[in-house]
């Protein structure tokens, strides 16, 4: 069941039976040896899982602290999973659940963090901000967008795949918008100005 896993990455696998089990670990960077040639893992625990089933949506879970997390009373169809965590790129997976439903592994990747901080025109930072991050070629490509919360200081910091993006910001009749460069095991630090529209 195993899939090979880079350094810097999640691995996420779960099982049907009475609910929806599963284990979540993070994979160690190290560099691989002749006689140990893959990475080893630990558990992870700020993990979320946000299913949705034929348009129906599931309340969220969390993995407990070795990892795991349980779904019950998820119904048979197709299904789509929101994986998030701080540390990781947030991934939506899509597949079908059945009674025959074999094990599945959702590799979520370390990619490049984006830190940054909004301001309006006169430099105080703005928290009631709107972000919106896409890829600018693949524009309608779910995997490569992100909605940032922002906090009450003005600051956001969100994991991205590597590859250009679109940052915009909205808040009442100001915007702002930036173009990034995400490296994978970088932090990139970005400042928002918002001006009138």
């Amino acid at each position: 069941m195993s899939a090979p896993a880079r350094a810097g990455q999640l691995l996420l696998a779960f099982l049907l039976g009475a609910g929806v089990v599963g284990a979540m670990w993070a994979v160690m960077p190290m560099e691989p040896t002749a006689l140990q040639p893959a990475p080893q893992s630990v558990p992870i625990d700020d993990a979320f899982v946000w299913p949705e089933v034929d348009g129906l949506s599931v309340p969220l879970t969390g993995a407990r602290k070795d990892g795991t997390f349980r779904f019950d009373g998820l119904p048979e169809g197709d299904a789509l999973l929101r994986v998030e965590s701080d540390e990781y790129v947030r991934r939506l997976v899509r597949f079908s659940f059945s009674a025959d439903t074999v094990p599945i592994e959702i590799v979520l990747e370390k990619g490049g963090r984006v830190h940054g901080r909004v301001f309006d025109e006169h430099g105080q930072p703005v928290s009631r901000v709107y972000l919106f991050i896409k890829d600018p070629e693949d524009g309608e490509n779910r995997e490569r967008m992100a909605w940032p919360h922002v906090e009450a200081d003005g600051s956001f910091s969100v994991h991205l795949s590597p590859g250009r993006y679109h940052l915009r910001g909205l808040a009442g009749k100001t915007s702002g918008e930036a173009t990034l460069k995400v490296e994978e095991g970088e932090t990139l630090e970005v400042t928002l100005r918002l001006a009138a529209r």
